[in-house]
């Protein structure tokens, strides 16, 4: 910003080597007080001195050219070239606008105070934008935050859900082998009841037999004897 406007009060004060000496009219303009940077202070304060010296030259035509008579020449812009050897037509770079039209190196003092206005205007929309953007930032930043513990619980219940899931498939089998367990003991069971069963017939038969055989044979011996005594009586 200061070697800006050390240009600006360079190109104010440089001499047409061309032209005679003539006033230059200015219309008085209204300043308007705006707020700047100390650093700033100073170089406008030069600037709007340099541009009010042509107009106190001519409020004194009668005291002839001065010391600073090359501040009242006026200068010649089409195609005139400094003494730091470039053209006063030339714009500055970087470019510097002024609304929509770029500032130029003949631009006077009050239109470089325009212009500084205009840029001091863009550093604080700038500055805004840059603490609206810190704000967004962070707001997001929260918003990322808050979203990363969410997905942790959300996760954290997936993975007891998983858990419950396999202990339930786990109790399931268990208990399908429980059953096929059971069942086969079941089975087992009944099959030795039927063994059990099968041989206590053998047995009812056997005995069945065997008593049917004794009382065959008491029949008998019953029956010799009842002969027996009816052939002694």
């Amino acid at each position: 910003m200061e070697d800006l406007l050390a240009n600006i009060v360079t190109i104010q004060s440089t001499p047409s080597s061309q032209s005679k000496p003539k006033l230059k009219r200015v219309a008085k303009a209204t300043v308007t007080q705006v707020s700047f940077d100390f650093e700033d202070i100073v170089p406008i304060s030069k600037l709007a001195e340099a541009e009010k010296r042509p107009i106190e030259a001519k409020k004194r035509p009668a005291e002839g050219e001065s010391s600073d008579a090359p501040l009242l020449k006026k200068m010649r812009f089409e195609g005139e070239e400094g003494q730091d050897g470039f053209h006063l037509e030339e714009m500055w770079d970087p470019a510097v606008m002024v609304g929509d039209r770029p500032m130029k190196a003949s631009d006077s003092a009050i239109d470089n105070l325009e212009a500084i206005q205009h840029l001091h205007s863009h550093v604080v929309k700038a500055k805004a934008i840059k603490k609206e953007l810190v704000k967004k930032t962070q707001e997001v930043a929260g918003f990322l935050a808050s979203l990363n513990k969410a997905e942790t619980k959300i996760k954290g219940m997936l993975d007891k859900a998983n858990a419950a899931k396999v202990a339930q498939g786990k109790a399931k089998d268990r208990t399908k082998v429980a059953k096929a367990i059971v069942e086969a003991v079941a089975e087992a069971i009944v099959k030795v009841a039927k063994a059990k069963a099968n041989v206590a017939e053998v047995r009812v038969a056997e005995v069945e037999a065997k008593l049917e055989a004794e009382l065959k044979t008491k029949e008998a011996e019953i029956k010799a004897a009842d002969e027996k005594a009816y052939a002694e009586g």
